[in-house]
């Protein structure tokens, strides 16, 4: 590649790139349009009516663009049906035909629809190609494309490229592996030939169900578009996140944190319920991430293209080269926070009085207010103070035991520098406000960061939503991207009641486990579903899960198919895989060892499996 039309340097990117405008049938994406937000179908296209009633639900929750599966011909027949009847319904939401593999039924669909997903990882691969060598599988590919968009020029269709991270094609992973630089670059191939056939019409995604792959990837992305001076717009997922909980909070972890750095133009929820569920997710994730004033302001001291956890001098067990921690209150009740053994524990609790120390579970850490630990008789060995600005002066003459240092202001932050310049072991508690939460914290990163300060960093809010679900994205939302980014020690979540302490260090396990930095339980990684699916992902998911809840720190996917599933699901202990109707493959690992098991013998199966792996334990 020459270097015509491409900018020098390693910008800041965030900020400067901007995307330009598509125009998928009615609507605008990209440029200075708002966030779109749409969804995929879970029916069989072929059942028109069941896909009609499905699309009309979702435009009615607000859903803007909608992809269906279009695995044939048959698909695409009925698919030009359901676009005429909404039409004649007067619902204008734009259709988008998800093609994998076929380059004729990508020219047929043009026109028929008002955008063409197609996969660089298989876009016309098949037996001829898979025979070909790798740069004449390329060649070819390339000239598949090429006539795609000169079929949606004609038409005035779009088109979406977008990347799975679990089916990338065989010459991107021989020469990048299974890398977010790779994903990048798959892309990037399609983008250039676009480029180079004036063809701007086009849309792009990189999807991963591993939140830091797909934050990452994306940031590549960008930052080579703005190398080579191409404002395509991103749609912004997390495939495969899951359902409940899990996934809510593994979406808006990934999403926000791309659209906090102001990336991204439309965006897709992928949970394992019904689609229609998606819509308000993803518009509580837009709420919580867009902000006031101008995108791109964030100062952070991480670099743009390569992940690495912020340096830190360990603490206590806060810090250094330990997982982050969970701080939690106590819970009113004789039985403290974490002791009923039904979730996550905190590594630390708060006491608001020496009456609450009782209530500290034995062999656990306790922190009190400063004020409560000066009056303290006798000192407690595992118990610390919390010291707020006006205590820092008391820092100074401090003798070596570990403390809790309060930030509540940007402006604490210079003060405290000066103060702990001699490396004092403290550990600094971010406690942030109501609104404006991330910027504020990105400015207390950026000071922490120019004054050399070393110290752990755990974060602390208290919510106040009455909604759970709005409280779990809330705080995904804010923290998430923070602890996407490695700079976070550790998290201190409170809320009002009913959400209590047990509540708060669920939800900061999630948030910990979502960005990929401490795992505390099973991560199910399993698919939205889509016509593709050859079971009911949603009830097959739900007794995976009943099946294996017992035990701890695995990855088990649950796919409906083959297209993606093997792939997605690539660093998974376990995956149940569907290979046909009533059929299942069980891979462990990237590797299928059972194929072809009819479904009602999946799970014991499965059982067998993780047994002889050495993973299987009995319920209590």
């Amino acid at each position: 590649m020459g270097n015509e039309g491409i900018k020098t340097g390693l910008p800041d990117v965030i900020g400067n790139w901007k995307s330009g405008e598509v125009q998928v049938g009615s609507l605008t994406i990209g440029g200075t349009s708002p966030l779109r937000i749409q969804s995929m179908t879970s029916t069989d296209t072929r059942q028109t009516e069941e896909t009609l009633q499905q699309i009309r639900r979702l435009a009615e929750a607000g859903c803007e663009l909608v992809r269906c599966t279009t695995q044939g011909k048959r698909e695409l027949r009925a698919l030009a049906s359901v676009r005429k009847k909404l039409r004649k319904e007067g619902v204008p939401v734009p259709l988008a035909a998800d093609v994998h593999y076929l380059p004729h039924l990508a020219l047929e669909a043009a026109g028929v629809v008002d955008k063409v997903r197609i996969n660089p990882g298989n876009y016309g691969i098949g037996p001829r190609q898979q025979a070909l060598a790798p740069e004449e599988a390329r060649k070819l590919q390339k000239e598949y494309f090429t006539r795609l968009i000169h079929r949606c020029r004609e038409t005035g269709t779009a088109i979406r490229v977008g990347v799975n991270h679990g089916s990338l094609s065989e010459h991107i992973m021989q020469e990048y592996g299974d890398t977010p630089e790779g994903m990048a670059e798959s892309a990037m191939e399609f983008l250039r030939v676009c480029r180079n056939r004036q063809f701007p019409n086009v849309i792009v995604s990189l999807k991963s169900s591993n939140t830091r792959v797909m934050v990452q990837a994306t940031r590549l992305l960008v930052w080579k578009m703005w190398r080579e001076d191409m404002h395509y717009p991103l749609h912004l997922g997390v495939t495969e996140a899951g359902e409940g909980e899990d996934g809510r909070i593994k979406s808006a972890v990934g999403i926000a944190g791309l659209l906090i750095d102001g990336i991204g133009d439309t965006i897709r929820v992928s949970l394992t319920e019904d689609p229609v569920k998606e819509i308000p997710v993803a518009k509580k994730i837009a709420r919580y991430s867009l902000r006031m004033p101008a995108q791109g302001s964030r100062k952070r001291p991480v670099s743009f293209l390569e992940w690495e956890r912020r340096k830190t001098f360990p603490v206590l067990n806060a810090g250094g080269d330990h997982p982050p921690v969970l701080i939690t209150g106590l819970n009113e009740e004789k039985i403290p926070a974490g002791g009923k053994n039904t979730g996550p524990s905190a590594d630390f609790f708060f006491a608001s009085s020496e009456k609450q120390l009782a209530l500290i579970p034995p062999g656990k850490a306790g922190i009190v207010p400063y004020v409560c630990w000066q009056s303290l008789a006798k000192k407690p060995s595992r118990v610390y103070p919390l010291l707020d600005s006006r205590h820092y002066a008391d820092m100074a003459s401090w003798k070596g035991k570990p403390f809790f240092a309060e930030v509540t202001a940007t402006a604490d932050i210079p003060r405290l520098a000066d103060i702990l310049k001699s490396d004092l072991p403290a550990i600094l508690v971010i406690r942030l406000p109501d609104q404006h939460a991330v910027e504020m914290l990105e400015e207390c990163f950026y000071l922490i960061h120019e004054h050399g300060l070393g110290n752990p960093v755990i974060l602390r809010k208290k919510y106040s939503e009455p909604d759970p679900e709005d409280l779990l994205i809330r705080a995904s939302c804010e923290t998430g991207p923070f602890c996407l980014d490695g700079l976070v020690d550790g998290l201190w979540l409170e809320g009002e009641k009913p959400f209590g302490p047990d509540d708060a260090a669920s939800l900061g396990a999630g948030i910990l486990q979502a960005t990929r930095l401490r795992m505390y339980h099973n991560e199910y990684i399993s698919c939205p579903s889509c016509g593709r699916t050859l079971f009911n992902i949603q009830k097959v998911t739900a007794r995976v899960r009943e099946k294996t809840r017992h035990l701890n720190g695995l990855r088990i996917a649950v796919m409906g198919c083959m297209v993606n599933g093997p792939g997605e699901m690539a660093d998974a202990d376990y995956g149940y895989v569907g290979a046909g109707p009533g059929k299942v493959h069980l891979y462990r690992k990237k590797q299928p060892v059972l194929k072809n098991i009819p479904e009602e013998e999946a799970l014991k199966a499965l059982e067998e499996l993780m047994r002889k792996e050495g993973h299987w334990v009995d319920p209590a």
